[in-house]
């Protein structure tokens, strides 16, 4: 592989986790989409240098840049985790606040019916 391709893989790659984090420390997950086509031409690149065993010609320099990208990608791995447990919670609480509401109807027994086995067909008291 050439000395240019892996110096560009490498630059594209930092660049991109690095626009990446931004995003997702800013709170701007969703637009991190828009970083995929980019991110995976850079990815397959750099996935030649380790898989085809170039790793073993790269000199220092590169090797430093090559380790501080994997550290880039685990720091990002670890946004996404965060903000993916965060919609979950998010989610959660939401699902929730209709827990303890009532729709105003009641059964057989006479206790009220809760919202969530709320099934509708209510008619209206007159």
């Amino acid at each position: 592989m050439s000395e240019h391709r892996i110096e560009e893989a490498l630059s594209t790659l930092e660049d991109v986790l690095v626009r990446e984090r931004e995003l997702l420390l800013s709170g701007r997950a969703r637009e991190t989409a828009n970083l995929i086509g980019e991110k995976i031409s850079a990815l397959e690149v750099f996935d030649g240098v380790v898989v085809n065993g170039a790793e073993n010609r790269l000199r220092d320099g590169q090797r430093k840049r090559v380790d501080a990208v994997v550290g880039l990608a685990k720091e990002n791995a670890t946004h996404f985790t965060a903000v993916r447990n965060g919609l979950q919670n998010a989610i959660s609480r939401i699902e929730s606040m209709t827990d303890g509401a009532y729709v105003g109807a009641y059964g057989a027994n006479g206790g009220q019916t809760a919202f969530p086995k709320a099934t509708g067909g209510y008619v209206k008291k007159v």
